[in-house]
């Protein structure tokens, strides 16, 4: 979980962030099990949170 938590914190720091950030959690969501996906949205959900603190 850690690869995509930084993967996609890379990706939300750059350029074209929301666009590299969702390209980037499709493809790599597209290759996961259920269980897969839901660590990857709470990864990130936890990046939006620091980003964007309630």
């Amino acid at each position: 979980m850690a690869f995509f938590t930084e993967e996609i914190r890379k990706a939300a720091n750059g350029r074209q962030r929301l666009q590299q950030a969702c390209q980037f959690a499709k493809a790599v969501g597209d290759e996961l099990d259920e269980h897969g996906r839901n660590e990857l949205a709470k990864a990130i959900a936890e990046i939006a949170d620091r980003r964007n603190p309630r």
